[in-house]
């Protein structure tokens, strides 16, 4: 008997053992101690990366520094046209308008001979260019087996360009570029004068030749490849219709037709709208990391393998557990008190869920009686602060009817009868807790014409609420106090008229969330030590004083919440008293709700 229960309590001990969480997070983390080969593709493929980088960066500083080459090349040549321009005197001896003699056409020679001279100094420049139209002298060094092309397109292109070229303040820099046959060039343009051009052709397709990266290259001008080296044409068509204009942003590798995928670098020029790409194939970079390849291939499917087993394990033994709790935590946090957890895990999440569960028991039994008392007892409070605004003009209403009779004005009496019945009907009768705003403006202005017979031609409301606001709810008599306080504290006879301005705003800080009501009148004011006793009294209600405006703040804030509205009492600049009122942006379904 004894071996049975010892057995039993072995048993037991041993379930709970491995039930628990500690022995299932040691497990789990011998799991992923084991496949170390994780460690290995990462390292391998940070290494893979790594040196992906450093070939690209070397590829990089190779191009940079040919593109800075040919930003060289091209500012030399227009510093040269300005120099030759400026120092030669054979120049502007060829540009003089006038026959031919001996002297021009030696001077030409001269010229001719000058350029031959200077181009074995200017790698990368084929040719050197002068045409003037008024001597219609036209240089082309050296002669080359294009040179009728390239004096077509002198003649035909620039020359109606000199033409119409009046000004020679601009002393123009441009550039053209020109395809003769399967040759592009980059045709540097100088006009010192409105009759004399000097040009530097280079060809782009040499120029491009010189980048000796034996890799695929091109040029790009405006989003057009206009030359390219080591391309098939169907490939060249490829890259255009795939990278476009895009080709500045584009940092992906792109697939040619021959299956292999190339790195896309590129370079601009600053000095012409030239973009220089070249393509690495990537292969090229990977190709003495072959066992790493190899790696690659295989390990990601072990790995997928292993982490969703340790995933699935994980998530049994401590992810559902917690994700549990925190729901129950969640669902009780907003107020369903009845959560109960259901799970079965390990040992310490199933006490864990077992004390929750009871709490949240004792919870729902203490707490919804409490809540339901609090709400029993700020309805009562409500209800006790709303009937506490009681019309203390009653005495002074019954003077005025009182008046109006013993003149004989029957039609006054009448009209301050109805008055104050439909005054006291929206005060006596209203029992809700909210409001539109469109039913206490109607309220102060019954107030307001209640007053005016008791002030006649000397008050007046203005009333500027915007129509989208009407629908928002406020607390009953929320602005009665302040226009009656306006009246009794501001009224002055001296001032006439005496004006009282309610108006809305928006809440600058929050406008999709709140608003403000303003009541502003041209009264006496109050002075700022004034100022700060009456804002503190409206505040905390101390000293019995001011309880009409107390009382409206303190209802906002039981209806509303304290974080959500605000009363403020100003100065006017031009003498009188301002009271702000920020309201939260709800119709009156959603705060009765």
């Amino acid at each position: 008997m004894k071996g049975h229960v010892r057995r039993k309590v072995g048993g037991v001990t041993l379930r709970r053992l491995f039930n628990s969480v500690v022995f299932k997070i040691i497990a789990a983390f011998v799991l992923f101690i084991v496949p170390v080969v994780f460690f290995l593709f990462y390292h391998n493929y940070y290494a893979m990366s790594v040196l992906k980088s450093q070939v690209t960066n070397s590829y990089e500083s190779v191009l940079s520094n040919f593109v800075d080459g040919a930003d060289n090349l091209i500012q030399e040549s227009s510093n040269y046209m300005i120099r030759i321009q400026q120092q030669e005197m054979d120049v502007n001896m060829l540009d003089f308008q006038g026959e031919e003699t001996s002297e021009l056409h030696l001077a030409s020679v001269r010229l001719f001979n000058k350029f031959s001279n200077d181009l074995s100094y200017m790698q990368g420049v084929e040719s050197l260019m002068f045409y003037s139209t008024n001597s219609n002298q036209l240089l082309l060094a050296p002669g080359s087996d294009n040179f009728r092309e390239k004096k077509e397109v002198i003649l035909n292109k620039f020359k109606p360009q000199l033409t119409t070229f009046h000004e020679p303040k601009d002393k123009q820099l441009t550039s053209e570029y020109i395809q003769i046959g399967d040759k592009h060039y980059l045709l540097r343009l100088y006009y010192p004068t409105s009759t004399l051009l000097l040009g530097v052709w280079i060809n782009l397709d040499a120029l491009l030749a010189k980048m000796n990266l034996g890799q695929p290259a091109l040029i790009f001008q405006d989003g057009k490849i206009i030359t390219y080296k080591n391309l098939q044409e169907e490939e060249v068509k490829q890259i255009s219709s795939l990278i476009g204009k895009q080709y500045k942003a584009f940092k992906e590798s792109i697939k040619l037709l021959s299956k292999e995928s190339y790195l896309f670098l590129h370079h601009s020029s600053s000095q012409e709208n030239l973009d220089f790409v070249i393509l690495i194939p990537e292969e090229n970079i990977l190709q003495n990391l072959s066992f790493f390849n190899n790696m690659i291939q295989y390990v990601p499917v072990g790995i997928f393998i292993l982490v969703v087993l340790v995933f699935i394990m994980m998530n049994k033994t401590i992810i559902k557990p917690v994700i549990a709790i925190i729901s129950g935590m969640k669902k009780i946090s907003i107020g369903q008190l009845d959560t109960q957890i259901a799970l079965k895990t390990s040992s310490e999440f199933q006490y864990m869920i077992h004390n929750f569960n009871t709490m949240a028991s004792e919870i729902n039994t203490l707490k919804v009686n409490v809540y339901e008392e609090k709400i029993r007892s700020q309805q009562s409070e409500l209800k006790q602060l709303q009937m506490q605004i009681n019309p203390h003009f009653y005495a002074n209403s019954l003077n005025i009817i009182n008046g109006l009779a013993q003149l004989g004005n029957a039609s006054g009496v009448q009209n301050m009868t109805r008055l104050l019945a439909t005054y006291f009907r929206f005060v006596m009768v209203n029992n809700r807790s909210t409001l539109p705003v469109r039913e206490e403006i109607m309220h102060i202005s019954t107030y307001m014409e209640i007053q005016k017979f008791r002030y006649p031609n000397q008050i007046e409301l203005m009333l500027e609420i915007s129509e989208e606001l009407m629908n928002y709810s406020l607390p009953p008599l929320t602005l009665q106090p302040f226009v009656e306080n306006a009246i009794i504290h501001g009224y002055n006879r001296k001032i006439n008229p005496f004006y009282i301005r309610v108006y809305s705003r928006p809440y600058t800080p929050n406008p999709q969330l709140f608003f403000q009501l303003v009541i502003e009148d041209n009264g006496a004011g109050v002075s700022p030590e004034k100022l700060e006793e009456l804002m503190s009294h409206i505040q905390t209600g101390e000293g019995g004083l001011h309880l009409g405006m107390w009382n409206v703040y303190r209802r906002l804030k039981l209806n509303f919440g304290a974080d959500k509205v605000n009363v403020q009492v100003e100065s006017s600049p031009e003498g009188g008293f301002i009271v702000i009122l920020t309201l939260p942006q709800l119709n009156t379904d959603d705060a009765a709700t």
